[in-house]
């Protein structure tokens, strides 16, 4: 047997939390308590990780975490409850410092 290629972590309330390959098994579950997860492909040959550094930019509407490692060109944008534009800037700008103190061997 297969493992599913995409699971879901359902609330059930009282009753308790459960994995399962279906998001409504039983056809009442609203869409905000069933959490998707995917499987993670495998990494291919010439996949190498993003040593950054890791900068932040935003608009009018967004956030985004970018890095200035071309060779993958990514932008994570962070979204979330955030009282203001503001928190939200804050809360990209400590990740990125984060992300940006991880320095690992290169080949690791």
């Amino acid at each position: 047997m297969k493992a599913p290629e995409r699971i879901y972590l359902i609330d059930q309330g009282d009753d308790g939390i459960v994995w399962c390959d279906d998001p409504n098994p039983a056809g009442d579950v609203e869409p905000p308590e069933s959490v998707e997860y995917m499987r993670v492909p495998p990494r291919t040959e010439d996949w190498r990780e993003d040593r950054g550094p890791w900068h932040v930019a935003e608009d009018a509407e967004r956030v985004w975490l970018f890095s200035a490692d071309f060779h993958h060109d990514v932008r994570l944008y962070v979204n979330g409850d955030f009282s203001t534009h503001g928190d939200m800037l804050a809360y990209a700008q400590s990740l990125a410092e984060s992300l940006n103190k991880v320095r690992r061997p290169e080949g690791v």
